[in-house]
């Protein structure tokens, strides 16, 4: 998707944060005739905690939330991939497959431009 990140931007939807909405973006290049949406609900949060796993740093955090909001402040995120789910057995499988690919990249020497 990085090619996209310095095309035009159109919002598809109104903003919201609400949970029960979907929000939607295009991000378009006429010079090339293509592009990609980009469509997001948000989750409710609630208390649960939260797990993110920063790809990259191979490092795990549980968050809290604070009424149920979750503030996640990322450095330069075109070169970081954070995964970020509640605290449930079906997300740390998520987390262990992406650990799993993790090992296997530094394995072949692959790591994040810098």
């Amino acid at each position: 998707l990085s090619q996209f990140y310095n095309s035009d931007y159109y919002p598809l939807t109104p903003y919201t944060q609400d949970e029960n909405v979907w929000i939607a973006w295009q991000l378009d290049r006429p010079e090339t005739g293509d592009g990609v949406t980009h469509d997001v609900r948000l989750p409710a949060v609630g208390s649960a905690p939260w797990i993110i796993y920063d790809f990259w740093a191979d490092k795990v955090e549980i968050i809290k939330s604070a009424a149920g909001v979750i503030t996640l402040h990322m450095k330069d995120t075109l070169t970081c991939l954070y995964y970020a789910g509640p605290d449930t057995p079906a997300f740390k499988t998520t987390i262990a497959a992406a650990q799993k690919m993790r090992k296997k990249m530094s394995e072949l020497k692959f790591e994040s431009v810098k």
